[in-house]
């Protein structure tokens, strides 16, 4: 239930920096700056409709790989999303050089969520 909490709470953060990107900041930032913050913006969007698919799935199917994902995701919504954030409203390379690990957290995410989906969805084998 509290990723199911936590991927709400995200996607209203998500639809917030959005808004506050495109009406407040986008004069502000210059069009590289506007840009990075675009790219920080959908991957929020996108991994918080990852974080809350998987939740649900996990509610009828516990596995762990299922809640390796989730964490996965929430790193990466930190990590990489925040610190794109950052980047884009500060200017300061540290945000931009610790996003690849929220990337890798992304895709550990990804990969957890089908290592999961094999345990449980494919077919038990047969024996001979």
């Amino acid at each position: 239930m509290r990723f199911i909490l936590t991927a709400g709470i995200s996607g209203f953060l998500a639809v917030f920096f959005g808004a506050f990107g495109s009406h407040v900041l986008k004069a502000s930032l210059g069009e590289k700056f506007f840009s990075v913050f675009q790219t920080a913006n959908q991957y929020h969007f996108w991994h918080t409709l990852a974080l809350l698919a998987v939740a649900l799935v996990r509610i009828d199917r516990p596995q762990k790989f299922f809640t390796a994902a989730c964490w996965a995701y929430l790193a990466g919504l930190l990590l990489f999303s925040g610190n794109l954030y950052l980047y884009a409203v500060y200017q300061q390379r540290i945000f931009a050089m610790l996003a690849p690990l929220g990337g890798a957290a992304y895709m550990l995410g990804w990969l957890f969520l089908t290592l999961g989906a094999v345990r449980v969805f494919a077919p038990a084998s047969k024996p001979d």
